[in-house]
């Protein structure tokens, strides 16, 4: 059996392995949940030496659909393939489910904030056996489809071999107890002590954007109980579309994503709250007050303001101004970049943070990004430009690009 090593095997975090054999302890398959979010990873609870743990493998996927927005999803996943093997290489290192769960309890292990998200252990390669197949196919959910769960289908087709000469890759993390709601009276519970959780859920959410990370698709199914249980959708500096990055992003990339987190979990977590039918469930419960709490301060009235003033800009080639696009996950219609997030992500300094632990819990990380402002800040005998200066910066280079060529234009005609 190969020796295993931290994966993945790129620049940036790194996750160790939990143990180099899963099968030398002692392991009791216990349930396999069902979940309508399940799409790309199947959820196993386990014990593993008498310790019950939640186990997530992958099913294997592609690399695209990472960023959406009109002018910048150029991107050809079969054309990056054959003509730049290096940039398919770096993309399928940092997007791929299981390298950005990698990489993202990495960071949160080197800078000590594990406290932030779930408990993790590392990773795990569980060899595909007879009698691990057979286990888990025995406590999958009755309702897990019109076939048998065979986890031969995450890495191939069913019926392969299992002699355990394949293995499949997962991470280790701690089990979040939850109980499916049985009851209209225990459903209405359940939703009602939502809006407790949500300044800690923001408030963790913000600390990840310190520490170089950005969650890219928040969604209800991501929190149990309070807890961030999936970062499977996470991108972690340094990064393929960071500073430096061979994709050539945008320099506002990760300060947009920040910006759509917190735009999607106003809009996804406290909105949908807020929009709740409270009435269905009285006398159950009774209506709550609206919650107040603002992860994103922009509103929509606010974006639509932002696009009328862009298209009553003079018509050119591209349209630029008077705010920046907010390079979103999912292509859902175009968003301005009218306020900034705290945080910078891409400011993060993972180069101090692979260096050296932070202080832990609560304490100041090493490399942790200052808060966004209008002023620089020195660091090492250098200034790092805010993203506000960085992206004028930018704008200014188009524009004066666009002068020059209106001005060969005229000295041609």
């Amino acid at each position: 059996m190969p020796i295993l090593k931290p994966l993945p095997d790129c620049e940036g975090p790194k996750l160790e392995p939990f143990t180099q054999d899963i099968t030398a302890h002692e392991l009791e398959f216990l349930e396999v949940p069902l979940f309508e979010s399940q799409l790309h990873s199947i959820i196993i609870k386990l014990k593993i030496d008498g310790r019950v743990y939640c186990l997530k493998l992958f099913y294997k996927a592609g690399v695209s659909g990472y960023l959406h927005h009109r002018e910048f999803d150029r991107f050809d996943e079969d054309r990056a393939r054959k003509e730049s093997p290096a940039l398919w290489q770096a993309l399928f290192d940092h997007n791929d489910q299981f390298n950005c769960e990698c990489r993202a309890f990495g960071r949160l292990k080197e800078i000590g904030r594990e406290d932030i998200a779930v408990g993790c252990y590392g990773y795990v390669s569980l060899p595909l056996t007879k009698d691990i197949l057979q286990n888990v196919e025995k406590v999958a959910h009755p309702d897990w489809g019109s076939e048998p769960l065979d986890l031969r289908e995450i890495s191939g087709p069913r019926g392969g071999p299992d002699d355990g000469s394949h293995c499949v890759l997962g991470i280790l993390k701690d089990w979040v107890p939850f109980d499916e709601p049985r009851s209209d009276h225990e459903r209405a519970l359940e939703e009602l002590r939502q809006h407790s959780m949500f300044p800690r859920m923001l408030r963790n959410g913000k600390a990840l954007h310190r520490s170089g990370i950005v969650i890219c698709d928040i969604h209800h199914a991501q929190w149990v109980n309070g807890i961030l249980v999936d970062l499977s959708c996470a991108m972690t500096i340094p990064h393929v579309h960071g500073p430096g990055g061979t994709s050539k992003c945008p320099s506002w990339t990760f300060a947009s994503a920040a910006a759509w987190d917190l735009y999607c979990f106003q809009i996804r977590i406290i909105d949908g709250w807020n929009h709740i039918e409270w009435s269905d469930w009285y006398p159950i419960v009774t209506p709550p007050r609206k919650c107040t709490i603002r992860a994103y301060g922009v509103t929509k009235a606010m974006l639509k303001e932002a696009r009328s003033m862009r298209d009553r800009l003079r018509p050119r080639p591209k349209q630029y101004g008077p705010y920046l696009p907010i390079l979103a996950h999912s292509p859902e219609p175009d968003l301005e970049l009218i306020e900034l997030p705290p945080y910078d992500p891409a400011m993060f300094d993972w180069r101090a943070a692979g260096a050296t632990c932070g202080k832990g819990r609560g304490g100041e990380e090493r490399g942790a990004v200052a808060k966004t402002s209008a002023t620089t800040s020195s660091s090492g005998g250098g200034e790092k430009k805010t993203v506000e200066q960085r992206a004028a910066r930018a704008h200014a280079r188009k524009e004066k690009k666009m002068a020059k060529r209106r001005a060969d234009a005229k000295t041609k005609a």
